[in-house]
This record gives structure tokens, sequence and C-alpha cells, in this order.
């Protein structure tokens, strides 16, 4: 965004952050309890949204290298990494500023809150993700059996509020586009077979291999 003229001639898309499972609606046993992969994640970010003293203690650990993510060799994974955003700090931007730039920038929610979960009526398989405060979509879900996850999520996270929307059109269709405001694309391998994206910078796996 801050060096978006000189960057073009590179072809560089906006960020996509990716999770692909083998299949959505899969549950697993852990400590007895059912878990799922799709639900842990959508859990995760409306915990980032709403728990805003973890998240900036999360942040701050991150950017020191002191996670506990502990590497073969013993040293924390996150050790040395994001250069620009540890000089951003040292010249005043705490943790608390990028959690809040995190929130404006990806959650289009600069005050935070729950997460809404929303089914998108006129495209089948598809629910969209935006923070309580937001009028605009961060992320999509993008599955087979909606109603199956939509059970899965009264179940095991009761805290995450479902709707419907009758008046968005598909928000996959319009995920490549330049002005998409769409960060996080969940889904299993349905959108793995003949879907290309140059904007996937980082992709988590769920249980796949």
């Amino acid at each position: 965004e801050e060096h978006t003229d000189a960057l073009r001639p590179y072809n560089l898309e906006k960020p996509l952050w990716v999770f692909v499972g083998s299949t959505v609606n899969a549950v697993y046993t852990e400590n007895r309890q059912p878990r799922s992969d799709v639900l842990t994640v959508v859990r995760f970010l409306r915990r980032v949204l709403s728990d805003r003293a973890w998240a900036i203690k999360t942040i701050k650990a991150v950017l020191e290298g002191k996670t506990g993510l502990v590497s073969p060799e013993g040293q924390d994974v996150f050790a040395g990494r994001f250069g620009y955003l540890r000089e951003a700090g040292n010249e005043g931007v705490s943790p608390a500023r990028l959690y809040d730039d995190i929130l404006r920038r990806i959650f289009h929610a600069p005050g935070g809150g729950g997460l809404h979960l929303c089914e998108i009526k006129s495209s089948p398989g598809e629910l969209g993700l935006k923070a309580a405060n937001a009028t605009d979509y961060f992320g999509l879900i993008y599955i087979g059996d909606t109603s199956e996850f939509k059970k899965l999520v009264e179940a095991g996270a009761p805290e995450i509020a479902l709707e419907q929307d009758a008046i968005a059109a598909s928000l996959f269709e319009r995920i490549n586009r330049p002005d998409a405001g769409l960060h996080v694309l969940i889904g299993a391998k349905k959108f793995m077979e003949g879907w290309n994206s140059w904007r996937v910078a980082s992709m988590g796996l769920l249980n796949i291999g």
C-alpha cells in the first residue's frame, strides 16, 4: 500500500491468506472433545477480533521472537523475522498500534468486536466472514455443505453469530479483483480444482498429506 507505484512493474497482488482442508466438516476427537480444523481457524479469527489484550501480547511475542514455537535447532521460529515491522516498532509503532492497524486494514473494523458468519444466499457454498461492527466482509469460507458447518458452529462456537445475507453477490467470484476487501479464504479441495489466483501469499494446510 505504501509503495504501490514502485511495485506495480513487478505485478504484485494484494496478499490473500488461504487455509485448505481435505474436508471442511470432518470432525476429529482431541482430549475426548470434538474438533473441526476449519472451526478452529474461525474461532482463532474471532479471538483476534475480540481479545485485545491477548492479541497485543501475541504480536509483541512474535516481533520479539519469544513465542515458544521452537525449531529443531532450538531457535524460536519467529526470531529475526518481520524486520520491517520490528524497525517500525523501534520508531514508536507499538504492538498496540500494530493491532489497531490490523483491525483497520484486514478486518475493516477499527473498533474490533465479535465475528459474524453470513450465509450468502445467492451463492451456495459461501459463508462470508465479517467483524461485528463492520460493513464489509474480510474473509470467505467456500465449501460444499454450509448447513453442516453451521451446525458445527452452533454446537462448538455459540459465541459466533450466524446470519443470512440475501443481497450480496458471490464473494468468491470477486476475490481476485484489485478492489476486493477479502483477505482470508478458507475451504476444502473444492476451490483447488481449476482455480487460480496470483493473490495467494500464505497457505495453511489443515490435515492434508
